[in-house]
Protein backbone atom coordinates (compact mmCIF):
# COMPACT_ATOMS: atom_id res chain seq x y z
CA UNK A 1 0.00 0.00 0.00
CA UNK A 2 2.60 2.27 0.71
CA UNK A 3 4.60 1.68 -2.48
CA UNK A 4 0.89 2.69 -4.13
CA UNK A 5 0.50 5.73 -2.21
CA UNK A 6 3.99 6.44 -3.70
CA UNK A 7 3.66 6.65 -6.78
CA UNK A 8 1.01 8.37 -6.60
CA UNK A 9 2.05 11.14 -5.32
CA UNK A 10 5.29 11.00 -7.63
CA UNK A 11 2.38 10.81 -10.58
CA UNK A 12 0.28 13.54 -9.33
CA UNK A 13 3.88 16.02 -8.80
CA UNK A 14 4.17 15.98 -12.44
CA UNK A 15 0.74 16.60 -13.34
CA UNK A 16 0.28 19.83 -11.52
CA UNK A 17 -1.28 22.98 -13.44
CA UNK A 18 0.25 26.07 -13.47
CA UNK A 19 -2.45 28.07 -11.52
CA UNK A 20 -1.29 30.23 -8.59
CA UNK A 21 -3.12 28.90 -5.31
CA UNK A 22 -0.52 31.65 -2.47
CA UNK A 23 0.57 34.90 -3.93
CA UNK A 24 3.68 36.21 -3.14
CA UNK A 25 3.81 37.78 0.21
CA UNK A 26 1.03 35.70 1.50
CA UNK A 27 1.23 34.63 5.08
CA UNK A 28 0.65 30.71 6.47
CA UNK A 29 0.43 29.75 10.28
CA UNK A 30 -0.74 26.13 10.23
CA UNK A 31 0.73 23.01 11.78
CA UNK A 32 0.42 18.80 11.59
CA UNK A 33 0.00 15.96 14.28
CA UNK A 34 1.70 12.12 12.91
CA UNK A 35 0.56 9.48 15.07
CA UNK A 36 1.38 5.74 14.56
CA UNK A 37 1.73 2.21 16.39
CA UNK A 38 4.13 -0.45 15.68
CA UNK A 39 4.20 -3.74 16.47
CA UNK A 40 7.36 -6.14 16.47
CA UNK A 41 8.25 -9.15 16.66
CA UNK A 42 11.42 -10.58 18.19
CA UNK A 43 13.54 -14.17 16.51
CA UNK A 44 12.96 -17.12 18.10
CA UNK A 45 15.21 -17.18 21.27
CA UNK A 46 14.06 -13.94 23.36
CA UNK A 47 12.06 -14.18 26.47
CA UNK A 48 9.72 -11.67 25.23
CA UNK A 49 8.33 -12.01 21.55
CA UNK A 50 6.42 -8.75 20.79
CA UNK A 51 7.16 -5.10 21.01
CA UNK A 52 4.75 -2.26 20.89
CA UNK A 53 6.03 1.52 20.35
CA UNK A 54 3.56 5.05 19.52
CA UNK A 55 5.05 7.60 18.12
CA UNK A 56 3.54 11.03 18.04
CA UNK A 57 4.75 14.26 15.99
CA UNK A 58 3.46 17.61 16.27
CA UNK A 59 4.84 20.32 14.44
CA UNK A 60 4.06 23.79 14.36
CA UNK A 61 5.07 25.54 10.37
CA UNK A 62 4.77 29.65 10.27
CA UNK A 63 5.77 30.84 6.49
CA UNK A 64 5.92 33.26 4.28
CA UNK A 65 4.99 33.10 0.02
CA UNK A 66 8.51 34.21 -1.45
CA UNK A 67 6.67 33.58 -4.88
CA UNK A 68 3.74 32.28 -6.05
CA UNK A 69 2.85 28.76 -4.23
CA UNK A 70 6.48 28.54 -2.88
CA UNK A 71 6.95 29.04 0.62
CA UNK A 72 10.29 29.54 2.82
CA UNK A 73 9.30 28.68 6.50
CA UNK A 74 9.95 27.56 10.39
CA UNK A 75 9.56 24.72 11.31
CA UNK A 76 9.30 23.39 14.97
CA UNK A 77 8.94 19.94 15.78
CA UNK A 78 8.34 17.75 18.95
CA UNK A 79 8.39 13.66 18.61
CA UNK A 80 7.41 11.79 21.99
CA UNK A 81 7.61 7.90 21.28
CA UNK A 82 6.83 5.07 24.08
CA UNK A 83 8.22 1.54 23.11
CA UNK A 84 7.13 -1.15 25.62
CA UNK A 85 8.57 -4.61 25.83
CA UNK A 86 12.01 -3.41 24.29
CA UNK A 87 14.90 -5.45 24.52
CA UNK A 88 17.62 -3.08 25.28
CA UNK A 89 21.23 -3.22 26.84
CA UNK A 90 20.97 -6.83 27.49
CA UNK A 91 17.64 -6.25 29.16
CA UNK A 92 13.84 -5.91 28.71
CA UNK A 93 12.18 -2.25 29.38
CA UNK A 94 9.85 0.44 28.70
CA UNK A 95 11.70 3.30 26.51
CA UNK A 96 10.71 6.72 26.14
CA UNK A 97 12.27 9.23 23.93
CA UNK A 98 11.54 13.14 23.51
CA UNK A 99 12.90 15.13 20.27
CA UNK A 100 13.18 18.45 19.79
CA UNK A 101 13.62 20.05 16.23
CA UNK A 102 14.01 23.32 15.26
CA UNK A 103 14.46 23.89 11.77
CA UNK A 104 13.46 25.92 8.46
CA UNK A 105 10.84 24.11 5.21
CA UNK A 106 10.77 24.91 1.46
CA UNK A 107 7.07 23.58 0.51
CA UNK A 108 5.88 24.07 -3.17
CA UNK A 109 1.91 23.80 -4.25
CA UNK A 110 0.05 22.50 -7.35
CA UNK A 111 -3.21 23.08 -8.11
CA UNK A 112 -4.83 19.41 -9.19
CA UNK A 113 -8.61 21.41 -9.57
CA UNK A 114 -10.89 23.32 -8.02
CA UNK A 115 -9.84 24.00 -4.29
CA UNK A 116 -7.42 20.90 -4.11
CA UNK A 117 -3.85 20.90 -4.00
CA UNK A 118 -0.61 18.93 -3.90
CA UNK A 119 1.83 19.77 -2.32
CA UNK A 120 5.69 18.94 -1.84
CA UNK A 121 7.64 19.81 1.14
CA UNK A 122 11.73 19.84 1.94
CA UNK A 123 12.37 20.14 6.08
CA UNK A 124 15.49 20.36 7.12
CA UNK A 125 15.96 20.15 10.98
CA UNK A 126 18.31 20.63 14.63
CA UNK A 127 17.60 17.35 16.39
CA UNK A 128 17.84 17.32 20.31
CA UNK A 129 16.48 13.90 21.97
CA UNK A 130 16.19 12.37 25.59
CA UNK A 131 15.98 8.93 26.35
CA UNK A 132 14.96 6.64 29.27
CA UNK A 133 14.63 3.28 30.03
CA UNK A 134 12.91 1.77 33.07
CA UNK A 135 13.25 -2.11 33.25
CA UNK A 136 10.52 -4.63 34.21
CA UNK A 137 10.88 -3.46 37.79
CA UNK A 138 10.20 0.30 36.71
CA UNK A 139 13.77 1.23 37.92
CA UNK A 140 15.46 3.36 35.76
CA UNK A 141 18.46 1.85 34.12
CA UNK A 142 19.55 3.29 30.95
CA UNK A 143 19.47 7.33 30.32
CA UNK A 144 21.07 9.28 27.39
CA UNK A 145 20.63 12.27 25.05
CA UNK A 146 21.19 12.90 21.06
CA UNK A 147 22.19 15.45 18.97
CA UNK A 148 22.16 15.72 14.71
CA UNK A 149 20.11 17.02 11.84
CA UNK A 150 18.30 15.86 9.51
CA UNK A 151 16.81 16.41 5.96
CA UNK A 152 13.54 15.21 5.08
CA UNK A 153 11.11 14.80 1.71
CA UNK A 154 7.16 14.93 2.38
CA UNK A 155 4.11 14.87 0.30
CA UNK A 156 0.91 15.50 0.54
CA UNK A 157 -2.70 16.90 -0.48
CA UNK A 158 -4.37 20.21 0.42
CA UNK A 159 -7.80 21.04 0.26
CA UNK A 160 -9.69 24.54 1.07
CA UNK A 161 -12.33 23.84 3.87
CA UNK A 162 -12.89 27.56 4.05
CA UNK A 163 -11.73 30.88 2.27
CA UNK A 164 -8.38 30.77 4.02
CA UNK A 165 -8.81 27.61 6.17
CA UNK A 166 -7.03 24.41 4.61
CA UNK A 167 -7.09 21.04 5.68
CA UNK A 168 -4.21 18.68 4.74
CA UNK A 169 -3.23 15.26 4.52
CA UNK A 170 0.26 14.48 4.20
CA UNK A 171 2.96 11.31 3.87
CA UNK A 172 5.75 12.21 6.41
CA UNK A 173 9.46 11.28 5.98
CA UNK A 174 9.06 9.44 2.27
CA UNK A 175 12.81 10.20 1.72
CA UNK A 176 15.07 12.02 3.76
CA UNK A 177 19.11 11.27 5.93
CA UNK A 178 19.93 12.03 9.17
CA UNK A 179 23.29 12.56 10.92
CA UNK A 180 23.15 11.56 14.94
CA UNK A 181 25.46 11.70 18.19
CA UNK A 182 24.06 9.89 21.26
CA UNK A 183 25.95 9.56 24.63
CA UNK A 184 24.30 6.67 26.61
CA UNK A 185 24.76 5.97 30.14
CA UNK A 186 23.90 2.43 31.41
CA UNK A 187 25.04 -0.20 33.99
CA UNK A 188 28.42 -0.66 31.69
CA UNK A 189 29.40 3.07 32.17
CA UNK A 190 28.96 5.87 29.80
CA UNK A 191 28.98 5.40 25.85
CA UNK A 192 28.98 7.15 22.80
CA UNK A 193 27.99 6.56 19.10
CA UNK A 194 27.47 8.16 16.19
CA UNK A 195 25.46 7.04 12.59
CA UNK A 196 24.16 8.23 9.48
CA UNK A 197 20.70 7.03 8.57
CA UNK A 198 18.70 6.73 6.22
CA UNK A 199 14.96 7.36 6.34
CA UNK A 200 12.05 6.07 4.69
CA UNK A 201 8.76 5.36 5.46
CA UNK A 202 8.95 2.52 2.86
CA UNK A 203 10.93 0.66 4.89
CA UNK A 204 9.40 1.40 8.43
CA UNK A 205 12.77 3.39 9.83
CA UNK A 206 10.26 6.66 9.97
CA UNK A 207 8.24 6.59 13.01
CA UNK A 208 4.76 8.02 11.13
CA UNK A 209 3.50 7.25 7.74
CA UNK A 210 -0.02 9.46 7.80
CA UNK A 211 -0.56 12.98 9.02
CA UNK A 212 -3.15 15.57 9.19
CA UNK A 213 -2.68 19.15 9.42
CA UNK A 214 -4.41 22.59 8.72
CA UNK A 215 -3.22 26.05 7.16
CA UNK A 216 -4.47 28.98 7.70
CA UNK A 217 -3.69 31.80 4.57
CA UNK A 218 -3.18 35.27 5.56
CA UNK A 219 -3.08 37.28 1.88
CA UNK A 220 -0.39 39.89 0.97
CA UNK A 221 -1.06 43.26 -0.75
CA UNK A 222 -2.33 41.62 -4.00
CA UNK A 223 -4.61 38.61 -2.69
CA UNK A 224 -8.47 39.08 -2.40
Amino acid sequence: MKKNLTLLCIAVCSYGIAQAQIENGTILIGGEIFVSNVKDTYPPGFQNTNAKANYTQINITPGLAVKDNSVLGINFNYTFSNQTNVYLDDQYGTLKENNYSPGLFFRHYKKLFKDFYFFGDVTGNYIYGTLSLKDTSGIKTVSGKTNGAQIVFTPGFSYKVFKRWFIELSFPNILGAAYQSTKVNDMHGVSSEKRFLFLSNLNGVSSAFLGVGFKYFIPGKKSD
